[in-house]
């Protein structure tokens, strides 16, 4: 049992581990997705501006310059969801790591260097099971299990019994001694 709840909480602790990056990647991705959208909105200002001198020379239709304005609209729309899903994020990431103030910003990740390709970490899955504390969790309760059968035939089995006595008695004057 006390192998069983070490496992436990080693467990618990590796789930608070995954969710806290969870939280937190989520929030660089965000970040991320801002970053794209400033660059897309620059870009469509230089087309707003492009469309709009072609309108005024007559090469192009008005319809053509709402088609870009109705593109800027929806791109300040997802900015607005994507600033909102990024506080939210930031927020719940602070709850969850305890952070009083209430909002963690995360520092910007490193610029445009790729990490190395993960083909080094690689590990024969069946060597890695045994690592792991899910594969110990199971491996107690197997062992829980396999007592627990024990027990329970143990129940079941005749048991044997011996036992011994003397016994004397004098009745009208008769030894009368016996063994049980």
């Amino acid at each position: 049992g006390v192998e069983v709840k070490r496992l436990q909480r080693n467990l618990s602790d590796n789930e608070v581990c995954l969710t806290t990056e969870q939280y937190f990647w989520r929030v660089v991705i965000l970040k991320e997705k801002l970053k794209t959208l400033s660059k897309v909105e620059a870009q469509l200002a230089r087309i707003l501006s492009d469309v709009e001198a072609s309108v005024q020379a007559g090469i192009v239709t008005r319809n053509d310059l709402l088609q870009v304005q109705l593109r800027q609209n929806e791109i300040e729309s997802s900015r607005s969801q994507i600033e909102n899903a990024l506080t939210l994020s930031q927020q719940v990431l602070a709850q969850y790591i305890g952070e009083d103030s209430g909002i963690v910003d995360v520092p910007p990740v490193a610029g445009e260097v790729l990490p190395e390709h993960p083909q080094g970490l690689y590990r024969n899955p069946e060597s890695s099971l045994v690592l792991t504390n899910e594969y110990h969790l199971l491996q107690q309760n197997l062992k829980a299990n396999k007592l627990q059968r024990r027990i329970t035939v143990g129940k079941y089995l005749p048991t044997v019994a011996i036992g011994g006595g003397y016994m004397y008695d004098n009745l009208m004057d008769k030894d009368h001694p016996f063994w049980m």
